[in-house]
């Protein structure tokens, strides 16, 4: 599902992987979950089944169609980062967003480990892009501010440059 996005900071979402999954206390007020559920049942909707793991290989193509810039918020709806994602999936995801590069992508997860490990491996190719924006959601110092560290810890372009954003959400 890509849709044009209320969210202050994006004018697009790319939702190339409904999944939602809770495993984190920053996952508690999540407002993907409860729009997920409001569609469940509904016939053709992308959340027709509510939170199932899923692929859109035909959505994430859709960046590389549109011709006119747009800030795009990547899976605002689950995370790209989530355990059940596969790696060439993420890779795939990553290459999309490099060959369109006219517009800006902003990824946040909470699975910080996983992203850095993979931005400082198979994502290297798309770790210095500075039309995409790296982060983590930090919802309190427990959880968050480990995932400032881990971000720090990858070869993205300038990790010490947190941007700050919504809260909701990641």
């Amino acid at each position: 599902m890509s849709l044009q996005s209320s969210i202050e900071w994006t004018r697009r979402n790319l939702e190339s992987r409904p999944r939602l999954h809770q495993n984190q206390p920053g996952c508690k007020h999540c407002y993907a979950e409860t729009f997920a559920e409001r569609f469940r049942g509904v016939k053709g909707h992308p959340y027709e089944q509510a939170s199932t793991l899923a692929s859109s290989p035909k959505k994430l193509a859709e960046p590389l169609r549109w011709r006119q810039s747009k800030m795009i918020f990547v899976n605002s709806m689950s995370d790209l980062f989530h355990d059940f994602v596969p790696d060439e999936y993420i890779v795939a995801v990553a290459t999309v967003m490099a060959k369109a590069n006219w517009h800006t992508y902003q990824v946040l997860t909470k699975r910080s480990e996983r992203l850095r490990d993979l931005l400082n491996s198979k994502l290297r190719f798309a770790a210095q892009q500075p039309h995409i924006w790296w982060g983590v959601s930090v919802e309190d110092k427990k959880y968050g501010v480990p995932r400032i560290a881990h971000l720090q810890e990858t070869r993205s372009r300038d990790p010490l440059s947190i941007r700050r954003t919504s809260s909701r959400g990641h």
